[in-house]
């Protein structure tokens, strides 16, 4: 991963072949026990998409320790933050631009945070600027466009919270 330009911390778990091109002068780095799922033997859900990892000139990539990805797309362009214990649903797409703006000085990219602990079900889009919270739910299909507070269950398109985890739930 060193001739990529990728800094890990430790093993990292690929199922199947990944697509993961980093552009120079960028930053991208992994950190302990993640897996990257492109692979019908491992993920029935995706099992058209390959994970896809791009991370444009002088953009930041960091992803934490024990995250998982299955078929899923990080386009970065500036900034994408993703914590500890992260899960990434089939199909989804993470992103923090919108790859094709008239105008950069209006259009440009907005960076984005994906706290800890965080589940993110299939087909969902996180779109830029957003920051999602510590030990939060993100419903399948949803298309986060906002901001998402931490404790909390959010779902839709457009992504709302539906409500707040409470201690009680943590025990079920």
């Amino acid at each position: 991963f060193f001739l990529l330009g990728i800094q890990q911390s430790g093993w990292i778990q690929f199922f199947g072949i990944p697509i993961v091109r980093i552009s120079k002068k960028s930053r991208f780095a992994i950190g302990i026990k993640c897996k990257f799922r492109s692979s019908q033997a491992s993920n029935l859900i995706g099992l058209n998409r390959r994970c896809t990892v791009y991370v444009h000139q002088n953009a930041s990539l960091t992803i934490g320790n024990n995250c998982g990805f299955s078929a899923t797309s990080v386009g970065c362009f500036e900034d994408i933050s993703i914590g500890n214990n992260v899960r990434v649903g089939a199909n989804t797409t993470i992103t923090d631009s919108d790859w094709h703006a008239s105008d950069s000085r209006t259009h440009g990219p907005k960076p984005v945070t994906i706290g800890n602990d965080v589940w993110i079900g299939a087909n969902v889009m996180v779109l830029k600027g957003v920051s999602i919270g510590n030990n939060v739910i993100i419903g399948a299909g949803s298309v986060v466009s906002a901001d998402i507070p931490d404790n909390c269950i959010a779902v839709g398109n457009p992504c709302q919270v539906k409500r707040q985890i409470k201690p009680e739930d943590e025990k079920e």
